[in-house]
C-alpha cells in the first residue's frame, strides 16, 4: 500500500500530460478582433477617427499610433502607397494623403472582400524574434511514489530566447539562469542552475491576444556550493504557456506559467546528509517578446 504522502505525489509523466493537454486545449482560436488603422502619431489617429466617424459612422476599425510593418493584418499609409491586410488578402493602391479618399478606399475593398467570403491565411512570411523572461518559483514534489525529498528554499528565474517565427511556429533557442535556490535545513547547500538547448512553440491569436506555448530541451547545469563546488549536468525539457498582449508596435507583454522537467533528482549533500531533490520546477513570469512573422510586402 503507498503512503499518504506517497498518494498525494503525482508522476512526473501524469503532470507534463496535463500541461500539455492544457496547451492543446487553449490554441483553439478565438474570434478575430477589428481591423487597425495604423498611422504615425496622436493627431494624425485624431483626425482620422473624426473623418471616420463623420464619412463613415458603421465603421468596425481601430485607430492606434504605431508601425504596422511586421503587423498581420491593419491599414496604413506609407510612401504614397495605402494598404490593407485582411481576411487572408492584400490589397494596396497609390492614393493621395487625404483622409476622405483613404477611407472611401478602405471601405470598398473591405466590402469587396466580406462580399467574396474568401478566408486564405494571410500571406505572412518568416521573421525574427527575441524574448526575455523574469520570475520566480519552486520545486514541486512530481515524482514516483516512495521517493524520499528533501527540502529547498524558492527560486528566482531570469531567461532569455530568440529565433525565426512564422504565423503559427517559432523556432530558436533559449538560455535560463536560476538562482537563489537553498536545499537542505541544517546547513544549505546553495544551487544555481543553468539551462541551454532548442525550443519550438505554437502561436494562435485570441483576439488582440496571443497564446504561446512552447517545448525546449537542452541540458541543464546544477552548480551546487557549499564546503566546495560540484558541477552536475542533467539532460532536461522544458515546457511553458505565455498569454501575451500587444504593448507597442512589434511588441508583446505577459506573463505565464514555466515547468522545468530534468531526467533524474538531484542529489545534495549537505549538513544533514544526503537529499534527493524533485526534477520538476514551477515558475511564474513576466514575459516580453518583440518581433515575430511579417506581412509580405504587396
Amino acid at each position: 500500500m503507498p503512503s499518504r504522502r506517497g498518494r498525494r505525489l503525482c508522476s512526473t509523466r501524469t503532470c507534463v500530460r496535463h500541461l500539455l493537454l492544457v496547451c492543446l486545449l487553449l490554441l483553439v482560436p478565438a474570434r478575430a478582433s477589428a481591423l487597425t488603422w495604423w498611422v504615425v502619431d496622436e493627431p494624425a489617429a485624431e483626425t482620422l477617427r473624426g473623418e471616420l466617424d463623420r464619412l463613415w459612422p458603421t465603421h468596425t476599425l481601430d485607430v492606434a499610433v504605431g508601425d504596422p510593418s511586421a503587423r498581420r493584418q491593419g491599414v496604413w499609409y506609407a510612401d504614397g502607397e495605402l494598404v490593407l491586410v485582411a481576411a487572408g488578402r492584400v490589397r494596396w493602391q497609390r492614393a493621395g494623403a487625404e483622409a476622405a479618399t483613404q477611407i472611401a478606399l478602405v471601405r470598398s475593398w473591405l466590402r469587396t472582400m466580406r462580399s467574396s467570403g474568401v478566408e486564405a491565411p494571410p500571406k505572412l512570411g518568416p521573421g525574427p524574434w527575441v524574448g526575455a523572461s523574469v520570475g520566480g518559483g519552486l520545486r514541486l514534489p512530481t515524482v514516483e511514489p516512495g521517493l524520499d525529498l528533501g527540502p529547498a528554499w524558492p527560486a528566482a528565474w531570469v531567461g532569455a530566447s530568440g529565433g525565426v517565427a512564422w504565423r503559427s511556429v517559432q523556432l530558436g533557442g533559449q538560455l535560463a539562469l536560476t538562482l537563489g535556490e537553498q536545499a537542505g535545513s541544517g546547513r544549505p547547500v546553495r544551487v544555481t542552475r543553468i539551462f541551454g538547448g532548442a525550443r519550438i512553440g505554437l502561436l494562435a491569436s485570441l483576439g488582440r491576444l496571443t497564446l504561446e506555448n512552447h517545448v525546449g530541451f537542452g541540458a541543464r547545469i546544477a552548480v551546487l556550493e557549499a564546503d566546495q563546488r560540484a558541477v552536475v549536468p542533467l539532460p532536461s525539457f522544458d515546457v511553458g504557456v505565455h498569454l501575451l498582449g500587444p504593448a507597442a508596435p512589434d511588441l508583446l507583454v505577459g506573463g505565464g506559467l514555466r515547468i522545468g522537467i530534468d531526467t533524474a533528482p538531484l542529489r545534495v549533500v549537505g549538513g544533514d546528509g544526503d537529499l534527493l531533490l524533485s526534477p520538476v520546477t514551477l515558475h511564474a513570469e513576466l514575459a516580453i517578446r518583440f518581433g515575430g512573422a511579417r506581412a509580405k510586402k504587396p
